[in-house]
């Protein structure tokens, strides 16, 4: 059985350390860190099924740290806090966060609090594991079954690697997805290659096969990865 991760995002407190005892065990594995840097690298390399993060008010520091984490990713991010006002903590959850707990001294509930969420993510996750036909309108549709697209009708010739980059950014329509996480979801393994010029490379193929028929359906997003553009179908 593949273990789940688990990111924590401490601080000094020492009932983050005792958070990372607790939940490190024969099924799930913690990896922690206090560097907001060594923690969005990590993030956006490996699967994460749950991010455990120390925020500080006045300033709510971190929140760029979240967004971007939300913005690549699904994964739940439980923030631990001291005391909060209520516009702080609507800040926290709009951003990104999934749950907000006050720190105590007795980890017991965020334990709990991060095992419910993982258990969420998780079935979530082999839902979205599921392969099935997509269809945006009557433009574009995505067919796993006998690997084949078509738009307006007319059938699209592409390699199983570039079908399979195009399938993954569709599935997760409006999400994006780093270099890593394609690489993984289509290649299926790991390999010394040159990682971030082999996406490029096939995602710059992929569009121009895409392209003349009057859509851009792949978008950039600087310094994070690729979104399938849904409204590009309409």
């Amino acid at each position: 059985m593949m273990k789940k991760s688990v990111l924590l995002v401490y601080d000094e407190n020492s009932i983050c350390q005792i958070i990372k005892e607790a939940m490190h065990d024969e099924t799930t594995e913690v990896h922690d860190t206090p560097s907001d840097k060594d923690a969005l690298s990590l993030y956006l390399k490996r699967p994460y099924c749950l991010v455990i993060m120390a925020v500080a008010p006045p300033e709510i520091d971190r929140t760029d740290l979240i967004k971007t984490m939300r913005q690549a990713k699904s994964t739940p991010i439980l923030v631990l806090t001291p005391v909060l006002s209520s516009a702080q903590r609507i800040l926290l959850l709009t951003i990104g966060a999934s749950v907000c707990l006050e720190k105590t001294n007795d980890p017991s509930e965020c334990l709990l609090q991060a095992q419910a969420l993982i258990q969420i993510y998780t079935c979530d996750d082999a839902i979205r594991d599921r392969r099935y036909t997509l269809a945006f309108g009557k433009n574009l549709v995505i067919d796993p079954t006998y690997w084949r697209v078509t738009i307006h009708g007319a059938s699209l010739e592409l390699t199983r690697k570039e079908f399979g980059l195009l399938y993954c950014l569709a599935k997760h329509r409006g999400q994006v997805l780093t270099k890593e996480q394609l690489y993984r979801h289509v290649w299926n393994c790991e390999g010394d290659i040159n990682l971030e010029a082999t996406i490029k490379s096939h995602i710059r193929t992929l569009r121009r096969k895409l392209h003349p028929r009057g859509k851009d359906y792949i978008e950039s997003i600087r310094g994070v990865g690729y979104r399938f553009n849904g409204n590009a179908c309409e």
